[in-house]
């Protein structure tokens, strides 16, 4: 049987609220950057205080990131010598997901995650990663997009995720950002021009949709009737049992 640990991190993003809290509860909140180190931190204390134990990780979003940065210690970091306690590693939403990952026989999204790590080596991990069409977290067409580079600065901005599409859509607003546009403008005006468009459509369908694609992984379903959440919890149930 499982015992859940869970992560004690911030999972913040900054001066933005969460859904439903008072505004000056975030002022002083971690930016997202911040806050994701913080969880690395603590998911790999979690790890060394239980020596010898097989484990599994699960994260959503920013949860998705840290697990990801996770694994790539466990892999080739300076987790190496717990690499063959961990057996399962699901992510949902997934800013780090590597090009065509997928779960097993599941369809594979287009695109990468947001984020400039990739999580392409996952060694022996029996490694998922649920990706609903459409979210945007976790299938930026790079290099063919300018919605990572957003990303990047409002991380540290203490931009909320679910909110930098709407950041994209209404002006690209962080300088550098459209400095660099119009430099690329310069030496490249018809592939700067399809980029931009590219990025702007695919933010502003993310966003019509209110982020829906993103928030659903308990609710739409990722193969056949299931959703992410019970296919998750199906293979490790099942396979729990058997290694």
């Amino acid at each position: 049987h499982w015992e859940p640990i869970y992560c004690n991190y911030p999972s913040s993003f900054g001066p933005i609220p969460p859904i439903g809290a008072p505004p000056l509860d975030a002022i002083i909140r971690p930016s997202y950057a911040e806050s994701v180190q913080a969880g690395i931190k603590d998911v790999i204390g979690i790890i060394n205080a239980h020596p010898g134990r097989t484990f599994a990780l699960l994260g959503y979003s920013q949860g998705a990131e840290v697990i990801s940065n996770v694994a790539r210690e466990l892999v080739s970091g300076s987790l190496q010598h717990r690499r063959k306690d961990v057996l399962w590693g699901h992510t949902f939403g997934n800013p780090c997901r590597g090009k065509g990952r997928t779960l097993h026989q599941g369809p594979v999204q287009p695109g990468s995650g947001i984020a400039e790590f990739n999580l392409t080596n996952t060694g022996p991990i029996d490694w998922f990663d649920y990706v609903n069409p459409g979210d945007m977290w976790a299938t930026v067409d790079h290099p063919n997009s300018y919605i990572d580079e957003v990303y990047r600065t409002a991380i540290h901005l203490g931009i909320n995720p679910l909110e930098i599409a709407q950041f994209i859509v209404t002006g690209l607003q962080d300088t550098g950002i459209v400095g660099k546009i119009i430099g690329d403008g310069l030496t490249d005006p018809i592939g700067t021009a399809i980029r931009l468009t590219l990025s702007i459509a695919q933010a502003t369908e993310f966003y019509a949709k209110g982020t829906k694609p993103h928030t659903t992984y308990d609710t739409a379903p990722i193969l056949g009737r299931m959703t992410a959440v019970q296919h998750s919890r199906n293979h490790l149930n099942y396979w729990g049992a058997r290694r």
